[in-house]
Formats: C-alpha cells, sequence, structure tokens
C-alpha cells in the first residue's frame, strides 16, 4: 500500500517559484517534506518533487522482505529527471544480490513511469554512495511525461 505524499498548495508553489527564480518552477518543493523513511529506506529527491517521491515509494515497495534490508537510500536528481541512484546498506554484497535489487527497481522504474533516464546502484558512503556497482541509462518504454 502507497504512503501518500502530502503535496504544497499549487499557489504556494507559483508564489515561491515567482520570488525566487522568476517564475521558474522546476527548483520549487511540490512535496511537504525533504524525505521520507519507507520500510527503513529513505527516499528523497533534490528539489523534493512529490511525484519523484512517490514513484520511489512505490520502487521500495516492489522490493521483497529479503532485499530491503540491503538498500539504504533512493535519491532522484531532479535535474536531470527520471534519475535514481540506489544505495546500498553494506559493502561487498555478492553479484546476484546486487542484480537483483537493480533489477527489481529497474522494472519498477518501467512499470510506474515507462523507464529511467539513469539508474545507479551504489556501494555505501555518502548521499550518492560509494563505489558504483551497477548502472544504466536511457531506457524508456515511450517518451517520459514532465511533472507539474
Amino acid at each position: 500500500m502507497s504512503k501518500i505524499v502530502v503535496r504544497r498548495e499549487p499557489e504556494l508553489v507559483q508564489r515561491e517559484a515567482k520570488r525566487l527564480y522568476r517564475g521558474d518552477d522546476e527548483k520549487v518543493a511540490t512535496a511537504g517534506f525533504n524525505d521520507l523513511n519507507v520500510r527503513g529506506v529513505i527516499v528523497s529527491s533534490r528539489y523534493q518533487k512529490a511525484r519523484e517521491l512517490e514513484t520511489m515509494i512505490q520502487m521500495v515497495e516492489r522490493l521483497g522482505a529479503d532485499h530491503v534490508g540491503y538498500v539504504e537510500r533512493i535519491w532522484c536528481d531532479s535535474q536531470v529527471g527520471c534519475s535514481y541512484n540506489v544505495v546500498l546498506r553494506h559493502k561487498n554484497l555478492p553479484d546476484p544480490l546486487v542484480r537483483n535489487i537493480f533489477e527489481t527497481v529497474r522494472q519498477a522504474c518501467f512499470d510506474i513511469d515507462g523507464g529511467y533516464s539513469w539508474l545507479s546502484v551504489y556501494e555505501p558512503g555518502g548521499l550518492f554512495g560509494g563505489d558504483m556497482r551497477l548502472n544504466d541509462s536511457g531506457n524508456w518504454l515511450e517518451t517520459p511525461t514532465s511533472e507539474s
């Protein structure tokens, strides 16, 4: 069951965009919080976009009970759009386990949004993780849609 992401009022988003970014709302948060703990996984995005957070919540919900504990966080780079970094909780996990986590998140991207711009799995170490274990770029079933 997906958690509901609290959205900021559109009027507040537009007012902040006008005040700070000459009316461009790309960098203005549409969610009412910065990050969220879902089944022990922190989901967050560069600009706190509600749609990105909702997508990542669904990704976490797709992870099986035997895999979710290995994921520390999923972060979306709002500047790129549909670009996700999955950071593992432990170093040196077996390749088949990391591949399974990657494929589960990858399939969730296809099912939820029709694809992704970039998908990476990192070892632990900071917001973006340490060493990259797996990555893929630019896979879409259809042309991506923009968020409002």
